[in-house]
């Protein structure tokens, strides 16, 4: 199977893991101080146990990329959490978009697009 499913694979699922975290610590609201109450309400709130599975899950796929390319290579995707976790921050969770962020995400797609088409 292509390298590059499994790259995309592992990108959607840690970028859904990273939303089911912030969803997660939404709910539990903002840490002042960690205690053992705190970290139990973390880890175990739904949207975090989520989070976890899915980076679990990203892992795996992670690992299967790299059996099949360089390094160098698939590590340079992980730019695209970036740029799907802006995506999703703002369509799911409303957060400001400016100018500055849509450029910068712009710029690391191209070279990822870059990297993809003259590396190999």
């Amino acid at each position: 199977m292509n390298v590059i499913l499994f790259i995309l694979f592992a990108a959607v699922t840690a970028t859904f893991g990273q939303l089911g975290f912030k969803l997660g610590m939404n709910q539990v609201g903002e840490v002042s101080k960690l205690s053992p109450s705190v970290l139990l309400e973390m880890v175990f709130n739904p949207y975090v146990l989520i989070g976890l599975f899915l980076y679990g899950v990203s892992t795996i796929s992670w690992l299967v990329a790299l059996s099949k390319e360089d390094l160098n290579f698939v590590y340079a995707f992980t730019s695209l959490i970036l740029v799907m976790v802006f995506l999703l921050s703002f369509a799911v969770l409303g957060e400001s978009v400016s100018i500055y962020n849509t450029l910068g995400y712009s710029l690391i797609i191209l070279g990822l697009l870059i990297i993809f088409f003259y590396q190999r």
